[in-house]
């Protein structure tokens, strides 16, 4: 059943299209998490944070949700019942209104990783992150820098290949969050202006990571 894929603290995307089917790199998008569950299509999230400040969404507005489970990421169109505010934490309530369903991306598949990343950010100094995950179309890192969503950034990239690939790449920033815990951003950007090679080379670096993952699990390597 869902409900028993889905579990509270699961993190989750809100968009108000669907950003993984467009090509637009300006779709807005904001992070949040499972806090409760009602039931199979009703639940409660944390409410969205933009830069830092809330966002506002919309009662009974429909928006697309992502949800980050431990089996894959979902996809579903909720509603917004009701915002509310309890013990300091703003909430939201909403009801799921297209069935969730597991999204299979193999050309994007994200391949979770620890790498280091320099950007540059306005044409100013570089800065350091370490890479969480990447795929053909982003990454996600994090970095003590602070980014805003909607800032455009370039990014110098090694991926340990046969011959390591230093690939310069261009990127829009589509969520920023502060993790206070960790003292650090944690980023998500999405790929523009890529050429074909370089998205060839992340996919390819991709597979060869999964091959030699799988074969690590089985004793061979």
């Amino acid at each position: 059943m869902l409900i028993q894929t889905i579990q509270l603290g699961d993190k989750v995307e809100i968009a108000e299209q669907d950003y993984i089917k467009s090509d637009k790199a300006d779709v807005n998008i904001w992070g949040s998490s499972i806090q409760e569950i009602i039931d199979n299509v009703t639940w409660i999230i944390s409410a969205p944070l933009d830069n830092g400040s809330i966002v506002p969404l919309e009662e009974q507005r429909s928006y697309i949700i992502y949800v980050y489970t431990n089996k894959g990421l979902y996809q579903g169109k909720i509603r917004v019942n009701e915002r509310y505010k309890e013990d300091r934490l703003h909430l939201i309530k909403v009801s799921l209104i297209i069935p969730m369903k597991k999204i299979q991306r193999r050309q994007y598949y994200r391949l979770e990783c620890l790498q280091n990343i320099k950007f540059l950010v306005d044409e100013k100094q570089w800065c350091e992150g370490v890479v969480l995950d990447i795929s053909g179309g982003g990454l996600r890192f994090t970095s003590k820098e602070k980014l805003k969503k909607g800032d455009t950034i370039t990014c110098l990239l090694e991926l340990p290949l046969k011959e390591d690939a230093m690939l310069k790449l261009n990127g829009k920033v589509l969520l920023s969050e502060y993790n206070i815990d960790e003292n650090h951003y944690e980023i998500r950007i999405k790929f523009f202006k890529i050429s074909n090679y370089d998205r060839e080379t992340i996919i390819q670096y991709i597979f060869h990571e999964q091959r030699k993952r799988r074969q690590k699990e089985k004793g061979l390597i």
